[in-house]
């Protein structure tokens, strides 16, 4: 799902210094259909909700760090593993997918040989 997205992305939306407003300009400026917008504007919102839930303090917030570079460093911290789960999981749909044309393949072969 989030595979979609690139790490520069993502990590623009959550280093903003008001992630909502960025999510929705940036949302705008890429001039989707009413149906897509709906979609990516509900898959940032999720992006920034998870951010809240893990306690990554987005924008000038400081969270439980005492100063702004520890809030800056847990972010990128969180960004960075965010985003490898999402390259893990498109590498592991690429795999599957391969295994899966893989079998249609040998099916066929096996299928019109006889």
């Amino acid at each position: 799902m989030d595979s979609d997205f690139k790490r520069e992305e993502i990590s623009d939306i959550l280093n903003a210094k008001e992630p909502e407003k960025f999510s929705r300009a940036y949302l705008k400026s890429l001039n989707f259909k009413e149906e897509n917008e709906s979609r990516m504007r509900i898959r940032f919102r999720v992006l920034i909700d998870k951010a809240y839930a893990a306690n990554i303090p987005l924008g000038e917030e400081l969270g439980p760090y005492s100063t702004p570079e520890d809030a800056y460093l847990a972010r990128q911290r969180y960004i960075a593993g965010y985003t490898k789960k999402g390259e893990i999981i498109a590498i592991l749909n690429k795999f599957l997918l391969m295994i899966l044309l893989a079998m249609l393949s040998v099916a066929i072969v096996l299928l019109f040989s006889f």
